[in-house]
């Protein structure tokens, strides 16, 4: 159970950390 659970919150850390660097490069690509 918490092998799920881990898993499915590295799964969620990846997301977000893969979020911010896309946006941080579409404001650069903006600018």
């Amino acid at each position: 159970m918490s092998t799920v659970v881990f898993f499915i919150f590295a799964i969620l850390a990846i997301a977000a950390a893969w979020g911010v660097v896309t946006s941080k490069n579409i404001m650069h690509s903006a600018l």
